[in-house]
């Protein structure tokens, strides 16, 4: 098995504590999780699942590749989510 170098040029993430990274380490430095009750989705009584870590929707003003027309398109949000992280790591 080669043992070629590998380079980091980027780090970057998308998380329940925010998109920022900065504030995403002093929060979770903080002790904070981004756990909280379910808001994307109104769950009822019986649902099994009433807590999680939700992403906060991005301001796509801020990122050009990001644009409504575009996001129409795409299944998930996760792809918003992942283009936001490889673009700006």
């Amino acid at each position: 098995m080669s043992r070629d170098p590998a380079v980091i040029i980027g780090v970057d993430a998308v998380s329940p504590l925010g998109i920022d990274l900065d504030e995403q380490w002093r929060l979770a430095l903080a002790g904070q999780s981004g756990i909280d009750r379910l808001t994307r989705i109104q769950p009822g009584p019986d649902f099994p699942v009433q807590v999680a870590g939700q992403v906060a929707d991005i301001d796509h003003l801020g990122y050009p590749f990001l644009k409504p027309r575009e996001q129409a398109r795409w299944i998930s949000p996760l792809f918003k989510y992942a283009l936001l992280t490889v673009t700006r790591a």
